[in-house]
């Protein structure tokens, strides 16, 4: 490959994501893969109130899984929110930032899992990935959170996950293995929660390889 593996390897996976790229009118078997781990997931018996996470590494991922699965409450998680540049969630028209009600201690008010709104004088801003993350862990009809690496593999804990799947593998090994620590959890019974992972792997016909 006169642009060296690497690149043939991105662009092979490129084709997984899309058959397009490569002029296939078909499916792409990794979203095939994926509704097949929704469907057992969160759509059998007995897992109504089942949640899950799906870790991306582009945001074309995340916007096809978004409108994939609206049906769960889809919620994303990545850099295309609604926000300001201090990334503050704003109304997505205007760009005039929304205000919550809050309590003594700054913890936003839920009302459905949601966040009150508020006006400017009697609330407070939240940051963009924050509401997601909140409305995710808060509502019960929001069953799926589809995040970036970039965003959501440090520093955040999705408590409500109990199902995780990689859609693809991260840019480094730490984010990879950081994404999957993000919905580990013991509550104050110090109670262990089992949590079911998934990360896909592609395999490509020798023809794609030669």
């Amino acid at each position: 490959y006169p642009d060296g593996f690497f690149f043939f390897f991105l662009e092979l996976r490129q084709i997984m994501n899309n058959p397009g790229f490569a002029g296939l009118n078909e499916p792409s078997p990794k979203h095939l893969e994926m509704d097949r781990i929704v469907n057992k997931e969160l759509k059998g018996q007995g897992n109504e109130k089942r949640k899950m996470v799906i870790f991306c590494r582009y945001r074309a991922q995340v916007q096809e899984y978004l409108k994939r699965y609206e049906e769960l409450g889809a919620r994303a998680y990545y850099g295309d929110l609604p926000q300001d540049k201090n990334g503050y969630k704003t109304d997505g028209v205007n760009g005039r930032i929304l205000y919550y009600q809050v309590d003594e201690y700054g913890i936003p008010v839920l009302k459905n899992g949601f966040p009150i709104p508020a006006g400017q004088s009697n609330g407070m801003p939240l940051r963009a990935l924050d509401y997601e993350r909140i409305v995710f862990q808060n509502n019960p009809n929001a069953r799926i959170l589809v995040a970036t690496y970039n965003s959501g593999a440090v520093g955040v804990t999705f408590l409500g996950a109990d199902v995780v799947v990689d859609d693809d593998v991260a840019a480094t090994y730490k984010d990879q293995y950081q994404s999957d620590d993000r919905a580990h959890r013991i509550d104050d019974q110090n109670k262990k929660y089992n949590i079911t992972y998934y990360r896909l792997q592609a395999r490509y016909p020798e023809s794609f390889l030669k």
